[in-house]
C-alpha cells in the first residue's frame, strides 16, 4: 500500500482525535456496530431473507433449509448446512458463500450488490454484533420526552449576552457571535470593504456576480451612508425575479423534484413537472406566507375559495405528486408501500426537519416516533389519487373549446370549398385535353430545335396553365424515348 507522506501525519492526527472522542464520550465499539447493523444487515435480512427464514416462514410452512436468520440465535447456529454467521470468521460463515453465490445461491431472485456483500463482511469481520436476542423482542427504544426536548419547543426570544467589546456588531445577533468570540478570546476579524460586501449580498440573494456599473453604485452610495446602501441594495435585490430563482431551488432539492421519472426500462418524462417549478420561484418572489406555502402543497385542492388563480392554488400539488412511481408488474404492495415511504420522508424531512421513515420497520430510536405513528401518516397519504388538474379557470376552458369547436367548423367548411374547387378545375381542364396536346407537342419540337423556352414562358403565350403544359410536355417527351 503506498502512503502519502504529506497526508499520512494529518491522517493520524484524525484517528487519534477520533479515538479521543470515543473515549470521552463513551461510545463504545459495540454500539458503533450495533448502528452499523441496523443500518446495513438489518434491512437487507427483513427485505431479501425473512421471506423463506424466519420464524414467520415456519408459521406459514415456507421455512427453507432449517435456517431462522430473524435471531441472533438462529443466525449463528445455522440451518442444515451449518452456521450462517460465525463471529470474527468470514471464511466460514456460510451466510457470505450464499451471498457471493459461491456454493449456494441466495436470495434466489438475484444475486444483491456488492457494496451490500461487503457490508455483511465488514459486519462479521467486526464480531457480528446483533441485539435480536428474541425474535418477539423489541429493541431498545431511546425514551424522549417530546414535551421537555429542547427540539421540540416553540422558538423563544432569548436574552442578549453580555460582552466586553458592546461597540462592535451591526445587529443583536452579533452579540451571540462576539459572545462565543470572547469566551475562546479570540477577536472578530476586520470588516469587508464595501466591494465585497456588495459581491457577498449579490452572491447570497441572487446567485450572481454584481456587474461593474452595480459595483461602482453601491461604492458610490455606500461612502455617503454604508447602513443605508446595504437596505437599499438588499430590497432591490429582494424584488429581482432572481430571487426566486435562487432561492427556489433549494427547496426544489427538499421537495426532490425532477422533471422525469427514471426507471430501469426508460425515462417517464413529466410535461407538466415545470409547472411545480415555476409555482416555487413564483411563491419565493411574492413572499408567500409559509403556512400557505406548506398548504398549497399538502392539500391545495382541498383549500375553499383560498385563490382565484388556480396556478396558486393547484399547482404546489406537485411536491407530492411527484413523488417515486415505481413497477407494480411483480409485488403492487411492495412497490406501493415504497411509493408511500419516499412521500412520507419528503413530507416530514421538508416540513419536520426529522427522519421519520427510521419508523417503518421499528420505533425510531432517536425520536418520540413510534411505528404506529408512521403507518397512521401512511394511512392518510394512502387515500390519495394522482391525476392532472387543470390550471386554467372554467370561463377559460370553456371559451378555449369553444374557439376549437368554431376553428374545427371554418377547416370543416375549407375542405369542402377545396373539394369543390377541385372538382370544377378537373371538369374545365378535361375539355381542353385536345388543345394542351397540341401546344405541348409544339413546345417539345421547339425545345428539339434548340429554341430556348421554359415551360412557364410558352404556357404564358400560348394562354394556359403552367403546370398542366408541363406535365403534358414531360409525358410526351418520354413516349418519343
Amino acid at each position: 500500500m503506498v502512503i502519502d507522506l504529506y497526508f499520512y501525519p494529518m491522517l493520524l492526527q484524525f484517528r487519534l482525535h477520533f479515538l479521543a472522542v470515543l473515549c470521552v464520550s463513551g461510545v463504545s465499539a459495540a454500539e458503533v456496530g450495533l448502528d452499523f447493523f441496523e443500518a446495513k444487515i438489518r434491512p437487507v435480512l427483513v427485505d431479501k431473507c425473512y421471506g423463506c427464514h424466519s420464524v414467520e416462514a415456519a408459521n406459514r410452512d415456507k421455512l427453507k433449509g432449517g435456517l431462522f436468520l430473524d435471531t441472533k440465535k438462529g443466525i449463528r447456529k445455522g440451518g442444515d448446512t451449518g452456521p450462517a454467521v460465525v463471529p470474527g470468521n468470514v471464511s466460514e460463515s456460510l451466510i457470505l458463500k450464499a451471498l457471493r453465490q459461491e456454493e449456494l445461491e441466495m436470495p434466489p431472485k438475484g444475486k444483491l450488490s456488492n457494496e451490500i456483500i461487503s457490508d455483511f463482511s465488514q459486519w462479521i469481520e467486526a464480531g457480528a454484533i446483533d441485539p435480536r436476542e428474541q425474535s418477539k423482542s423489541k429493541l431498545k427504544i431511546a425514551k424522549i420526552d417530546a414535551s421537555s426536548h429542547w427540539a421540540f419547543q416553540p422558538p423563544k426570544e432569548p436574552k442578549l449576552p453580555e460582552v466586553k467589546n458592546s461597540k462592535w456588531g451591526r445587529s443583536e445577533i452579533d452579540s451571540f457571535i462576539l459572545r462565543q468570540l470572547e469566551e475562546q478570546d479570540l477577536s472578530p476579524v476586520p470588516a469587508a470593504s464595501s466591494r465585497v460586501l456588495v459581491r457577498r449580498i449579490y452572491f447570497d440573494l441572487l446567485g450572481l456576480p454584481p456587474t461593474p456599473d452595480q459595483v461602482d453604485e453601491f461604492l458610490k452610495n455606500s461612502a455617503k451612508d454604508q447602513d443605508s446602501a446595504i437596505g437599499r441594495l438588499v430590497d432591490s435585490l429582494l424584488k429581482s425575479s432572481h430571487y426566486g430563482e435562487r432561492w427556489g431551488r433549494h427547496w426544489l432539492d427538499v421537495a426532490r423534484y425532477a422533471e422525469d421519472q427514471a426507471h430501469t426500462f426508460g425515462v417517464k418524462k413529466r410535461a407538466n413537472a415545470h409547472q411545480y417549478r415555476d409555482w416555487v420561484i413564483k411563491m419565493f418572489n411574492e413572499d408567500l406566507p409559509f403556512d400557505k406555502f406548506i398548504k398549497f402543497q399538502l392539500a391545495g385542492d382541498l383549500i375553499e375559495n383560498e385563490s382565484e388563480d388556480r396556478f396558486r392554488q393547484f399547482a404546489g400539488l406537485g411536491f407530492l405528486g411527484l413523488g417515486a412511481q415505481y413497477y407494480k408488474n411483480s409485488d403492487k404492495a411492495q412497490a406501493e408501500a415504497d411509493e408511500l415511504d419516499d412521500t412520507i420522508d419528503t413530507v416530514t424531512r421538508g416540513f419536520l426537519g426529522l427522519t421519520v421513515s427510521c419508523a417503518r420497520c421499528h420505533d425510531h430510536k432517536f425520536d418520540p416516533i413510534p411505528t404506529r405513528d408512521y403507518y397512521a401518516l401512511a394511512g392518510v397519504f394512502n387515500g390519495r389519487r394522482y391525476s392532472e388538474i387543470p390550471l386554467a379557470g372554467e370561463e377559460e376552458v370553456k371559451a378555449y373549446n369553444d374557439e376549437q369547436r368554431a376553428i374545427k367548423d371554418l377547416e370543416s367548411i375549407h375542405r369542402s370549398y377545396l373539394r369543390g374547387i377541385g372538382k370544377q378545375e378537373g371538369q374545365k381542364r378535361l375539355g381542353q385535353v385536345s388543345r394542351y396536346l397540341q401546344e405541348a407537342w409544339r413546345l417539345v419540337t421547339l425545345k428539339s430545335q434548340g429554341v430556348k423556352i421554359s415551360d412557364d414562358e410558352f404556357a404564358e403565350q400560348v394562354g394556359l396553365h403552367r403546370h398542366y403544359t408541363k406535365r403534358f410536355r414531360e409525358m410526351l417527351e418520354k413516349g418519343r424515348k
